[in-house]
């Protein structure tokens, strides 16, 4: 049945489409044609009869699948056999969406997983943990912030990778001389330099408990160093933004906020640091904002490039009190175990 008679030649299955099979005893005999025909048994059937055919879309090799357009059945192929699973459905935080021919289910930003199961990325170390492990910016949203997504800028590679950065300077590109509302909801690029926000890093810090790190490059010797802190946690604005917790010192940069905690968070709108009659209005006087405790030992949000008490400076990097930092990032990651490995 729907043989022709011709040269002898190999010829595709139902179980084997893409297959040469075929014994040519003589150099002409009655063969399945090769267009639109494949065996299946001792019978020569039209391709759309095989099982392993989808029409519309064609057949199903081996080991690959495919899923319909609104991601409600995912059918392979096995041996010859269809197999379709008409219970599958994407997650309620993915959407279907076409690829390479068929259809996958993606999670939606913010969230990480295969489509069909999809977990709200509350920081950086979430994605770590889900196996990305590149560099760049990644959407997520913490516990209790409702304003729905945000990105921020994931740092998958220093020890160990995970890390949330809230704050980054590089290049003096961006003015961080700036008020109490501006800090409060965030400025700059987390791609480059940039603030996270207050707001955000309130909630961040208070979903779980995070370590600190500063990385920093000093403009002096061109070398770098680093402070990490076991546990980093600020309070809300009607708490001004407190430093509420800041222990466990560990690093080569020298412990320059170990004044720092229970510190209000000051700008030059603002000023809520101690001691203003003898040292004056600190985050005027260091033309930027922080947790001031005297005026500090530590200015990130300093002038880039500036000069004395302005400039951007971590006080305990050999050379010069104010050593002018060419490269700053604070970053935080959830606290772990100091047996687990990298």
């Amino acid at each position: 049945m729907n043989m022709v008679f011709g040269n002898c030649s190999c010829h595709g299955t139902c179980s084997d489409p893409f297959g040469c099979h075929g014994n040519c005893e003589e150099p002409e005999t009655c063969f399945c044609p090769p267009d639109n025909f494949l065996m299946d048994g001792e019978d020569c059937v039209p391709i759309e009869e095989c099982e392993c055919y989808i029409q519309d879309v064609g057949f199903l090799q081996p080991g690959k699948f495919f899923v319909n357009n609104d991601c409600t059945q995912r059918c392979n192929c096995t041996l010859g056999n269809l197999t379709c699973d008409h219970e599958y459905r994407c997650s309620n935080y993915a959407s279907c969406q076409p690829d390479n021919g068929t259809n996958i289910c993606s999670c939606n930003d913010g969230y990480y997983g295969d489509g069909l199961t999809c977990t709200l990325a509350l920081d950086c170390d979430d994605y770590r943990n889900a196996g990305f492990t590149e560099n760049g910016t990644y959407i997520i949203k913490p516990t209790n912030w409702t304003i729905g997504s945000f990105e921020v800028y994931s740092d998958m590679d220093t020890s160990g990778g995970g890390w949330t950065v809230f704050q980054r300077r590089i290049d003096g590109s961006v003015d961080f001389y700036l008020n109490w509302s501006d800090y409060k909801e965030g400025f700059g690029n987390v791609d480059h330099e940039h603030w996270l926000g207050n707001d955000k890093l309130h909630l961040l810090t208070n979903q779980r408990d995070y370590n600190l790190r500063v990385d920093m490059i000093s403009s002096l010797d061109g070398l770098n160093y680093y402070a990490e802190y076991e546990l980093f946690r600020i309070a809300n604005e009607d708490n001004l933004y407190r430093l509420t917790n800041i222990d466990g010192y560990s690093g080569n940069a020298g412990d320059a906020m170990a004044w720092d905690g229970q510190k209000a968070w000051s700008t030059k709108d603002r000023d809520n640091g101690e001691h203003t009659d003898v040292h004056g209005e600190c985050a005027v006087k260091n033309h930027g904002a922080y947790w001031y405790s005297i005026c500090g030992d530590f200015n990130p949000n300093g002038l880039y490039n500036g000069s004395g008490s302005a400039s951007l400076y971590w006080r305990n990097i050999p050379g010069s009190y104010f050593n002018n930092l060419k490269f700053l990032e604070m970053k935080i990651r959830p606290a772990r175990s100091e047996e687990m490995e990298y």
